[in-house]
């Protein structure tokens, strides 16, 4: 897939969305989902070494584009990898479709498999997605670390279209300071793997709660929260949540 239909402007309103997201200073920080490189740039004066997993092969070349002092002097790192409960998997990473013509930027790729009531989910159309490797919590956390020289994790940022769930659910998040996310609405749509009566955004959070404090939330309403799966139409809100790990 190339980013030939992305808004003009794709970096900069990326950037100026991750600017919302609420970063401290940190001297290092794992990117999941790292699209065109917009939370680097947004937060590069905050954060001393990025390790950046993207699994888009158009946007890791403007990644490169954009971040080549900071992949020349040692900062920053890409992984060509879409996150998932395993490595070595292969997926196909599909372009977001709606029922009619309408398509949308690149941050809407997903190796999720939904399509909704309202028509609306990943393409399978064979020009509407690549096949991609993947990567697991564990092997994310072994790369970075090495990369990082350091046994923790001050910043773990993921906005992976869904694929958070998948990433994770029941892996062991100890050493990690600090996770900002941003928690999909359609996780709403789909089970939990281990229990069909609570639906995966759900699972996730109390999952992360387990070693994590819930610091702030923005645009999920506590509602949200629910342990009821959503059967009709999509709440219009990813929520971006902020935790820290327990004392």
């Amino acid at each position: 897939m190339d980013n030939t239909f992305n808004e003009e402007n794709w970096f900069e309103l990326v950037t100026q969305e991750c600017r919302s997201y609420p970063v401290t200073p940190s001297r290092n920080c794992i990117d999941i989902g790292a699209n065109v490189g917009g939370f680097v740039e947004a937060h590069k004066d905050k954060i001393r070494n990025f390790f950046c997993v993207e699994p888009g092969s158009a946007n890791v070349g403007e990644i490169k584009d954009h971040h080549s002092d900071l992949i020349e002097c040692g900062r920053m790192k890409i992984c060509n990898r879409a996150v998932y409960n395993e490595s070595n998997s292969s997926l196909k990473l599909k372009r977001y479709a709606t029922d009619g013509e309408g398509r949308v930027n690149s941050g809407s790729n997903s190796t999720l498999v939904l399509i909704t009531q309202d028509g609306h989910g990943w393409s399978d159309k064979p020009d509407e997605y690549e096949d991609v490797k993947t990567i697991s919590f564990e092997d994310v956390m072994a790369e970075a670390c090495s990369y990082f020289d350091s046994t923790t994790i001050d910043l773990l940022k993921v906005d992976c279209e869904g694929a958070e769930y998948d990433f994770l659910i029941d892996k062991d998040l100890h050493s990690v300071e600090s996770i900002v996310m941003e928690i999909h609405n359609f996780l709403d749509h789909l089970p939990s793997k281990t229990n069909p009566n609570i639906n995966q955004r759900y699972d996730l959070i109390q999952h992360i709660l387990k070693t994590h404090d819930l610091i702030q939330s923005f645009g999920m309403p506590p509602a949200l929260q629910s342990d009821i799966i959503a059967k009709d139409k999509l709440h219009p809100a990813h929520g971006v949540l902020q935790f820290r790990r327990k004392l």
